[in-house]
């Protein structure tokens, strides 16, 4: 299974203080990214919504029983 990195970014401007309102493992926030993956160069062109309280079953076959938050299949083109 491939390692998956997570870098968040953000552009501020006039901002002070950035940090969620609740604690960052409040279930109720939603998170929202714009996906690229590394390899292919693909950008996804929705933001994708990961939320704490979703849970679903991976995509891809796995040893593990674990549930994910997000999940996406990138295709490649050869």
């Amino acid at each position: 299974m491939p390692k998956v990195m997570l870098i968040v970014s953000a552009e501020m401007r006039n901002i002070a203080l950035l940090q969620p309102q609740a604690s960052s493992d409040d279930t109720t926030i939603n998170y929202f990214f714009q996906a690229e993956c590394e390899q292919c160069d693909w950008v996804s062109l929705e933001e994708v919504c990961v939320s704490l309280r979703v849970k679903e079953k991976p995509t891809i076959g796995s040893r593990r029983r674990n549930h994910n938050n997000a999940s996406l299949r990138v295709g490649y083109i050869t």
